[in-house]
C-alpha cells in the first residue's frame, strides 16, 4: 500500500492568523509550529477532522482504501490483515468512507452545474433498479425504488455526465440535453420515441428540430449500423456497464444517486487528482 500524505503544506494559525508551513511528525502525529506564538498546532485543528480520535496512520490507510475505490466492507476486511495491525471498528470504516464519499458526491454536484458537451454526442438511458413483478403475497421489501439514470458522453473526449430522472418522457431528456449539450453538436441516440418518430415510415428524427444533428439506430434491428459504422451507441452503453458492475461489486443497497457521484469522482479524476481534492477538503471545511 502506498504512502501518501493527507495533511496541507501549510495553516493558518487561528490566533494570530499567520501562515504555519511545513508540519512535522512528532507523537505519531503532524503538528504545525507558529514563530508568533510559540505553539504547536495539531494539523486537524479548525478542520473537518478536528474532532477525529483515529491515528493518524489509521486515517491515512482509510483514505487510500477509499482511492482504491473499494467499499466499506472491502476496506474493513483489508485492515482486518495482520499485516496492518489496524484496530479500526466498523463503525469507524463506515463513518469515514461516509465523509470521504459527501466529498466526492460534492466534486459530481460541482461537475453537473458546470459540464457542457458538444461534438459527438452518445445519449442514452438505463434503469438501475427495479421492483421484479410478482404475485407472491409474500414477498421481500425493496429497499430502493425504481430509477432510471440519463448519460449523456463525448466520444472524443469521454467527458460524460449522468444524472437521475423520474421517467424516460420528453421533458426528463430534453430538458438535460438542452442545458449540457451545445447546438448543432452530432447526437446519437436509440429509437426511444422521445428522439424518434417511430410511427412513421420512414422514421423521423424530434431532435433536429432542437438544432442537433442526429443518428440513431434501431437496437430491435441491429446494434451497429451495417451501412454506416459511426453510428452506433456503443460507447454509452460501455458506460452503463461500469456504472453497474461498479455497484454491483460495491453491493450498494442505499442511496444510488451518492455511488453514481463517488463512481464519477473515481472515473474523471486520476488518482492525485482525487487525493487533492479529499484533502483540501478535510483541511478546510466542516463536514463532521
Amino acid at each position: 500500500m502506498n504512502h501518501i500524505q493527507i495533511v496541507a503544506d501549510f495553516k493558518v494559525c487561528h490566533f494570530c492568523k499567520q501562515f504555519m508551513i511545513f508540519p512535522q511528525f512528532l507523537d505519531n502525529d503532524y503538528f504545525f509550529y507558529c514563530n508568533n506564538c510559540s505553539l504547536w498546532v495539531n494539523w486537524k485543528a479548525k478542520t473537518s477532522l478536528e474532532k477525529c480520535k483515529v491515528s493518524y496512520f489509521d486515517l491515512e490507510m482509510l483514505v487510500i482504501l477509499f482511492l482504491e475505490n473499494k467499499s466499506p466492507s472491502q476496506a474493513l476486511s483489508t485492515l482486518k490483515n495482520p499485516f496492518f495491525a489496524s484496530t479500526i471498528t466498523k463503525n469507524t470504516v463506515y463513518k469515514y468512507f461516509n465523509l470521504f464519499g459527501d466529498i466526492a458526491f460534492s466534486y459530481y454536484k460541482q461537475k453537473v452545474r458546470s459540464t457542457f458537451l458538444s461534438g459527438e454526442i452518445e445519449l442514452g438511458e438505463t434503469v438501475v433498479f427495479k421492483v421484479k413483478r410478482t404475485r407472491a403475497k409474500r414477498r421481500r421489501n425493496c429497499k430502493l425504488k425504481y430509477q432510471w439514470l440519463l448519460g449523456i458522453i463525448e466520444r472524443k473526449s469521454k467527458d460524460f455526465i449522468v444524472i437521475p430522472i423520474c421517467t424516460r418522457n420528453e421533458p426528463s431528456i430534453l430538458i438535460p440535453l438542452l442545458k449540457y449539450v451545445e447546438c448543432e453538436s452530432t447526437i446519437y441516440t436509440d429509437c426511444l420515441s422521445v428522439y424518434v418518430k417511430n410511427r412513421k415510415l420512414p422514421k423521423e428524427s424530434r431532435l433536429i428540430d432542437y438544432g442537433y444533428n442526429h443518428h440513431y439506430i434501431d437496437h430491435s434491428v441491429e446494434f451497429v449500423s451495417e451501412r454506416f459504422g459511426h453510428i452506433h451507441t456503443n460507447t454509452i452503453e460501455r458506460l452503463w456497464k461500469s456504472i453497474k458492475t461498479d455497484l454491483r461489486s460495491k453491493r450498494i443497497t442505499t442511496g444510488y444517486l451518492k455511488a453514481i457521484g463517488r463512481f464519477y469522482f473515481h472515473k474523471t479524476l486520476t488518482k492525485e487528482q482525487q487525493l487533492t481534492f479529499i484533502r483540501n477538503h478535510i483541511n478546510s471545511m466542516r463536514f463532521l
